[in-house]
């Protein structure tokens, strides 16, 4: 069939999923890069391919440079930005990856829950516990049975000096059948700050 019709846009992509599938990424990605050099009209789609197969090849920085280039050619494919969102992570660039992250929210990114997730982490990592508190209860509020999403909420209404909701939001941790080990861990760092208050 390549033989037949070896330009073909939808034989090319069957062909590289085929590889991608099998383990032969670098065999998924020749077909691909051939593939964005004769059909420009379905770049944006291949791009996101070889974005896709360089990550899964462990090459983050092409893997960033075909995402970002499906971006640029469709802004409003969500996944994309989640996808660019995590390999900023990865990279240690937090606001870049919360600006990728937010793109994807205001494009109806599926399970947005998910994503409002990964950026309160990043906002903790910062230290910034109201706009963290605000994603993570924007998610529960998405997906009430988001148990680590309420172990979350818990910590950082307790790094907000808020510990009734704290208290509150472990309980519904635990009733959606969060880890013990995270619920443990957060009532103990929450039974901290609480001693601490009161010193």
């Amino acid at each position: 069939l390549e033989k037949e019709a070896p330009d073909d846009p939808a034989l090319l992509r069957v062909l590289a999923l085929a590889y991608s599938q099998t383990g032969q990424v670098a065999r998924a990605i020749e077909v691909l890069e051939r593939a964005l050099e004769t059909h420009t009209d379905y770049a944006y789609y291949f791009h996101g391919l070889l974005a896709s197969n360089y990550l899964r090849g462990g090459n983050a920085e092409r893997a960033r440079y075909h995402t970002e280039q499906a971006i640029e050619l469709s802004p409003t494919q969500s996944g994309r930005h989640v996808q660019l969102g995590t390999l900023l992570v990865r990279e240690g660039q937090q606001s870049e990856a919360l600006a990728a992250f937010d793109s994807a929210l205001s494009s109806g990114v599926r399970d947005p829950h998910n994503v409002l997730f990964a950026a309160g982490l990043i906002e903790r990592e910062l230290n910034r516990w109201g706009e963290a508190l605000a994603r993570f209860e924007k998610a529960v509020a998405i997906e009430p049975g988001f148990a680590l999403a309420h172990v979350q909420v818990a910590l950082c209404s307790a790094e907000l000096g808020q510990f009734a909701e704290a208290r509150a939001a472990l309980d519904r941790a635990a009733r959606n059948g969060a880890r013990e080990d995270a619920v443990r861990s957060a009532r103990s760092r929450l039974i901290e700050l609480e001693a601490a208050a009161v010193e």
